[in-house]
């Protein structure tokens, strides 16, 4: 990913929250944070099942999953089972699949490299296609000028 690329992520990212934060709604800003960096682990950590997935979880957000259900550890690994069959909006690709299913689209390095091209090439498509409506949207706009200024 290049710095372009990055800053804009961290961009979106950082609209995400505020939009989540203005609308004070502290946990639910969290837990779109965890289920990001859920799908984040998944694509980082190829073929990865959903024990592993489930652990990453509990010691990356165990504070905030105490603080939604307390000590109880069988309550959070049910919640987590259930977010693991739940789908996920990825602002990427524009796709969204269960964290189950995102798993077997990451099984492999592979796969995971023809996500990040396709995802590239998905994102300059629909720049390039911006620039290039624009581009004529001026164009039109300049030739009905011309043509009132006669």
């Amino acid at each position: 990913m290049n710095y372009e690329e990055e800053v804009k992520k961290r961009e979106r990212h950082l609209k995400q929250m505020v939009v989540a934060f203005e609308n004070c709604d502290v946990e639910a800003a969290a837990f779109s944070e965890m289920k990001r960096d859920g799908f984040n682990y998944l694509k980082g950590f190829f073929g990865c099942d959903r024990g592993m997935w489930v652990d990453y979880l509990k010691s990356k957000h165990g504070d905030f999953l105490t603080v939604l259900y307390g000590i109880d550890s069988q309550l959070i690994e049910n919640t987590l089972e259930k977010l693991w069959k739940t789908p996920y909006y990825d602002p990427d690709s524009e796709q969204e699949y269960t964290f189950r299913y995102w798993a077997s689209v990451f099984s492999t390095e592979e796969a995971v490299q023809l996500y990040d091209d396709l995802t590239t090439l998905k994102n300059s498509w629909k720049r390039m296609y911006t620039e290039l409506s624009v581009a004529t949207r001026r164009k039109a706009q300049q030739n009905q000028n011309d043509q009132g200024q006669k």
